[in-house]
């Protein structure tokens, strides 16, 4: 009961927020008539990533509401479009959102703001100004609708992961690599660090076992990462991990540590055939359910010079194997097969397929 009550309290102060932005926007001149900023879809937006479908429709309709009723217009021809384009916009936006989604928010908040703008004129047409003419408006909206999508997505993504701990359905990343998380967040997924050696520490052994397989190796850290978090962390939502490492010739990288391991590492990767593993596992907190999946990648590094292994062993000593992929160029790799964005940090299209079984 607590928890919902906090939650009722977070989508009113979203509805007011929204509200403020759009009475704020009604205030100011307007320099091309008819294009507002339109600030207020972004919190539709950001409540949409944070509290889900349900709650995205509360703060449309009730920041529609709320400030139609402040600024004298409620129930008037300028409430139904307001009204209709709102609705209309969060409901596009809820059916092209998925976290980790193909689309990003920018994308998903520019699918909103032309539907939006859309919606207003077809209504404008159809129930105010029976005339062609009103048509010829709607190129220059669309173009508007672009580009205060983008703006408006792009304050979403920034601000949503800022917010991400109000969220009921938190989303803990048991990971100490500042690219993990950036990764994600850039794809539209706020999330809460939780690093496994700062809750226990040293109760990770990141040792492998004799003739361990690096597959099983990778899936038995990133287990091993959830349990020490697990106990430390309360329902709703979930806790994703991830162990990446290098397998080559029968052996398993790591990350070195040192720059003198990554030297000698690199030395024995240097122009040979490598496979880069990475166990990504995900538990449910309310129902304890874990799903897992372990994503390879192939590649093979060209020889490198004496100065290139100098300089990446200084710069990637601590990545898996000594290196980091985005800090390459073409000339340092033969090629790659398979998930690129696996080799650079995170497999986001893995953690996107656990992330939908985990909500169906």
């Amino acid at each position: 009961m607590l928890s919902r009550n906090k939650n009722i309290v977070y989508i009113a102060l979203f509805i007011a927020a929204a509200s403020a932005l759009q009475i704020t926007e009604w205030m100011l001149p307007n320099p091309i008539p008819a294009v507002k900023l339109g600030l207020a879809n972004m919190v539709t937006l950001i409540a949409l990533i944070l509290y889900g479908p349900k709650s995205a429709f509360w703060v449309a309709a009730g920041r529609t509401i709320f400030s139609s009723i402040i600024i004298g217009t409620f129930l008037s021809p300028a409430f139904v479009l307001s009204f209709s384009g709102a609705v209309t916009s969060a409901g596009v936006m809820v059916l092209l959102y998925r976290p980790l989604g193909k689309l990003s928010p920018v994308g998903v908040s520019i699918s909103g703001a032309v539907v939006h703008n859309s919606v207003q004129v077809l209504l404008v047409y159809l129930l105010f100004i029976r005339h062609p003419g009103i048509m010829f408006i709607l190129p220059v909206l669309l173009v508007g609708a672009v580009i205060t999508g983008s703006l408006n997505g792009y304050l979403a993504k920034k601000i949503a992961p800022r917010l991400a701990e109000f969220s009921p359905r938190r989303i803990y990343l048991a990971s100490s690599s500042p690219r993990r998380k950036d990764m994600l967040e850039k794809a539209g997924l706020p999330v809460t660090v939780i690093f496994p050696g700062e809750v226990f520490p040293g109760k990770v052994e990141e040792t492998p076992r004799p003739q361990e397989d690096p597959k099983k190796y990778a899936r038995r850290q990133a287990e091993n990462k959830i349990k020490a978090v697990y106990k430390n962390i309360k329902p709703p939502g979930c806790v994703i991990s991830g162990d990446t490492v290098v397998a080559c010739g029968g052996e398993i990288f790591l990350k070195p540590g040192t720059i003198e391991n990554a030297e000698k590492m690199l030395i024995r990767l240097n122009g040979r055939r490598q496979e880069v593993i990475t166990a990504v596992v995900l538990k449910e907190l309310s129902t304890g359910r874990i799903y897992k999946k372990t994503v390879s990648t192939v590649l093979k590094l060209r020889e490198f010079s004496r100065a290139d292994i100098i300089k990446f062993s200084r710069e990637h000593y601590d990545k898996a194997g000594g290196y980091a992929i985005q800090g390459m160029k073409d000339k340092h790799i033969e090629y790659i097969k398979g998930s690129y964005s696996n080799v650079v940090g995170f497999p986001v299209g893995a953690v996107r397929k656990l992330l939908k079984k985990a909500c169906n």
